[in-house]
């Protein structure tokens, strides 16, 4: 089958790749191109030069799933059981729970949740 992309570009995808867990696979583990380091060091400068606290705790969880990310890549098919939480989502229980996002990530985040133990 193929799939058509936002730009009409037709892809002879699921003929090469069944799913997309396999096609992850094939990309070389020193491939950068599904690397969210740069996005991560990003949010985390952000984070560290606003004075707003609202803005620090979206950068925050921003920067969390971009660490999650790589724990998903590096897994690949190997991948069995949770995500462990790193330094963003400590970061985020223990620096940010007074702000109104703070709730909302409960609310969206079901990793979060259960990393807070709700």
């Amino acid at each position: 089958t193929k799939i058509k992309s936002y730009s009409g570009i037709y892809w002879e995808y699921w003929n090469t790749y069944p799913t997309l867990w396999d096609a992850v696979s094939d990309i070389p583990k020193t491939s950068n191109i599904m690397s969210c380091k740069k996005a991560e060091d990003y949010y985390k400068m952000a984070m560290d030069l606003s004075p707003d606290k609202e803005f620090q705790a979206k950068c925050c969880i921003m920067a969390a799933k971009a660490e999650q990310n790589a724990f998903f890549i590096t897994r690949s098919k190997e991948y069995a059981g949770d995500f462990k939480a790193g330094i963003y989502f400590n970061k985020l229980s223990n620096s940010y729970p007074g702000t109104n996002y703070y709730k909302e990530i409960i609310a969206e985040c079901g990793y979060f949740r259960k990393f807070i133990g709700i």
